[in-house]
């Protein structure tokens, strides 16, 4: 019998998982962030778990 896999993304800052205020909002496979603060400042993993697979992907955010 064959098994359905579930695939989960997850954002991750600075490494950490948290709790996002409420101007930053998921949607499907992107993370906006509308308001954008200096403490938003840093590195965010989106995380994709398959089965047994993990993908990270990370980029910086800078804020001038």
């Amino acid at each position: 019998k064959t098994q359905s896999l579930k695939c989960c993304i997850i954002f991750k800052q600075e490494c950490k998982s948290k709790t996002w205020r409420s101007s930053i909002v998921f949607k499907k496979d992107t993370l906006v962030i509308r308001e954008v603060r200096e403490d938003d400042i840093g590195n965010y993993t989106c995380e994709l778990k398959y089965g047994f697979f993990i993908v990270r992907r990370t980029t910086e955010l800078t804020v001038t």
